[in-house]
């Protein structure tokens, strides 16, 4: 379908009935509607394509609950709570699909609620506020996490030990899958402690 704006003539996609997948290679079209569905997905067929929704693209968007970020190669996608939120007049939830080399960039503020399964794929799960966002675990989240869970196996020394005698093992658990700890003392108690 075509639209007109005041300069130029630029491709319109209308809702039909159902589940839309709208399908787009570039971002140069006027208006997309996924319609009132509940899973009406925008899909970006290319590669290196960079969806922000922070930028006047956001505006042409409506009625989508889904982005799939597949495309033939690597895409990005830029989004915030508050993009989710005004993204469907159906649903606070966005769900992200995509495959290993698409990133996510979901800004702060966010907080890990585990995952979900939708469709037999894995979600990792985000929310804030009343927006929850749904990343297919394949996708990079290049927003960094802190480790959580910091843990010490022991926390005694046995009386008269020597130098050198192991207290316990440090652990933590980290929200980014491959990420690797190195821990430092704040003080060694005058040289008596030390991490190896």
């Amino acid at each position: 379908m075509t639209c007109w704006s005041a300069w130029e003539e630029r491709t319109c996609y209308w809702p039909v009935r159902g589940t839309d997948i709208v399908a787009v290679s570039d971002f140069s079209f006027q208006r997309a509607d996924g319609g009132t569905g509940n899973s009406d997905t925008l899909r970006l067929d290319g590669t290196g394509l960079t969806l922000d929704l922070a930028s006047n693209v956001r505006r042409r968007l409506h009625g989508f609950e889904q982005i799939d970020i597949t495309g033939t190669g690597n895409n990005v996608l830029t989004v915030t709570a508050r993009q989710v939120l005004g993204l469907s007049d159906t649903s606070n939830t966005l769900t992200v699909i995509g495959n290993s080399g698409d990133v996510v960039h979901r800004g702060t503020g966010w907080t890990s609620g585990g995952t979900t399964m939708i469709d037999g794929a894995t979600y990792n799960v985000f929310t804030q506020g009343a927006a929850t966002l749904n990343i297919h675990q394949d996708i990079a989240d290049d927003e960094l996490e802190a480790p959580s869970q910091i843990t010490l196996s022991s926390n005694t020394v046995r009386e008269f030990a020597l130098d050198g005698a192991p207290i316990g093992t440090l652990d933590a658990v980290d929200g980014n899958s491959g990420d690797t700890f190195t821990f430092t003392l704040i003080d060694d108690a005058g040289g008596l402690l030390e991490i190896f």
